[in-house]
């Protein structure tokens, strides 16, 4: 991001359909400056339901990821992102 300032990259920004390495770039600076708890909790558990859209009951699928994420956080002695509780309360109590 930084060479792209410098450098004047502004058709990067402009373009409808950035480059591939640009657009990898711009991916992984926004998660990891935004992250996932900027997305609003239902499009969270939109993009979460996608992941697991062949199964049965997509919602339980989800619940599954989000335990998952909570274990795994746990394991760390951390907290899980609100994010978890905002998605799950989203899902309309799974």
């Amino acid at each position: 991001m930084r060479d792209c300032r410098r450098e004047g990259c502004r058709s990067s920004w402009t373009a409808p359909t950035p480059y591939g390495k640009t657009r990898e770039r711009l991916h992984l600076w926004y998660f990891r400056e935004a992250g996932f708890g900027s997305f609003p909790a239902e499009d969270a558990a939109y993009i979460l339901r996608r992941l697991v859209g062949t199964l049965p009951t997509p919602d339980y699928g989800v619940a599954g990821v989000l335990d998952a994420v909570d274990t795994a956080y746990q394991r760390q002695g951390m907290r899980a992102p609100e994010w978890v509780r905002l998605v799950r309360h989203e899902l309309g109590k799974v």
